[in-house]
């Protein structure tokens, strides 16, 4: 019998990528790799700018609908009311 070939190589033979998880891993460690490059070679505005945006993390684009009046509804509740009333007409076919 003959021995399987592992999961990885078979993988790359068919052309499926790797999966998201090792890609942000791959990903991580290139910009840890370059802040401490950026680091010893005393590039401090550099460095800064990565560990901020490393501290920071993810942070979603906020929702704004605009009202009737063209104001702009910026908080959770006044959006939930915006759509509330549109889904109420459409759905009632007023």
């Amino acid at each position: 019998m003959e021995a399987m070939e592992p999961t990885k190589n078979a993988r790359e033979k068919r052309g499926i990528p790797n999966s998201t998880k090792n890609n942000k891993r791959n990903l991580l460690s290139l910009q840890l790799a370059e802040m401490e490059e950026n680091f010893k070679k005393n590039n401090t505005t550099l460095f800064h700018k990565a560990f901020e945006g490393r501290m920071k993390g993810f942070r979603p684009r906020g929702l704004a609908l605009r009202r009737r009046d063209s104001t702009l509804a910026l908080t959770d509740e006044k959006n939930c009311v915006i759509l509330a009333n549109y889904f109420e007409k459409l759905l009632n076919c007023e």
